[in-house]
């Protein structure tokens, strides 16, 4: 385990997944939730597909791969290649492991930092191998809702940077592939008041948000996150339903598989492309607000 802090903030972040688990301020209010009874993951890193792909399979010069739901980095043991109080840098390399399940070597490595009480994680991505690669990635965070027994989740809000004209890409809740349809949530919306009922067909999923932010609030105290998404084309947000104290804030480059869709994965729209030797960041900011 590696722990970062200064004057206002200290996060933990586990070598499993190089997963962060715990985001506390100078008071020691806990911001992300890690409680295996409502969900077995608290920040997990999708890689190198995010969401669901058609019958399970990444497909690649026509011969099917096994890819579960959101990758296998969330589940893998990274490397840690340097730490202070202010930064720890992990790394996932290719193997015959990953080989099996996804047919292009990488290098992707995960960069936190701390700085005042913003928290900044990239993730960098890297070609090794000597042709054109493609990926998805994203974040996976589930913050507090409530954070203390004198809350409920109907206490908390998402307000967007900008007003926003909403609609939210359908999805299969069985099969979690995304479907051509959108579900219109409204124009000018700069507030989403949280309730379950939101979540019962699955998550939500935004593309092309103007806002660069989007900020979870709470109604009785004066503490938020600001949530920097700009660098990811889509933001899904999600919880389970039921009394599960979180809602998670997904910022992805890519998505799951479209309902249509049955090709390779080098053509599937919205991927990342990487030319042998090239690298891609991809930078989300939590800004933690008292």
């Amino acid at each position: 385990m590696v722990i970062l802090k200064n004057t206002y903030l200290s996060i933990e972040i586990r070598e499993a997944g190089a997963e962060l688990f715990s985001i506390k301020d100078m008071d020691g209010t806990e911001f992300l939730m890690n409680d295996k009874r409502y969900w077995n993951y608290t920040a997990p890193h999708l890689f190198p597909v995010v969401g669901a792909l058609y019958n399970g399979e990444l497909r690649h010069k026509e011969t099917p791969y096994p890819v579960k739901r959101h990758g296998f980095a969330r589940n893998m043991d990274f490397n840690l290649l340097e730490s202070s109080e202010s930064h720890a840098v992990y790394e996932l390399k290719s193997s015959e492991e990953t080989l099996s399940m996804y047919p292009f070597p990488f290098s992707f490595r995960v960069i936190y930092k701390l700085d005042g009480k913003s928290v900044s994680i990239s993730y960098e991505v890297r070609n090794t191998g000597e042709e054109k690669m493609a990926y998805s990635v994203g974040a996976h965070p589930a913050f507090l809702a409530p954070r203390s027994t004198a809350d409920s989740f109907t206490d908390y809000y998402l307000e967007f940077e900008l007003f926003e004209d909403l609609s939210s890409i359908a999805i299969n809740p069985k099969s979690g592939l995304l479907q051509r349809n959108r579900i219109p949530m409204g124009n000018n919306v700069k507030v989403i008041n949280l309730t379950k009922d939101l979540f019962k067909e699955d998550a939500l999923i935004f593309h092309n948000l103007k806002s660069e932010y989007i900020s979870l609030k709470n109604r009785k105290d004066n503490k938020e996150v600001r949530f920097h998404m700009s660098e990811f084309p889509f933001l899904g947000i999600w919880t389970s339903l039921g009394d599960a104290p979180f809602i998670c804030l997904e910022p992805w480059a890519g998505h799951a598989d479209y309902d249509d869709f049955y090709g390779e994965f080098l053509e599937k729209e919205d991927n990342v492309l990487l030319e042998p030797g090239e690298t891609r960041t991809h930078t989300y900011i939590m800004d933690i607000r008292f």
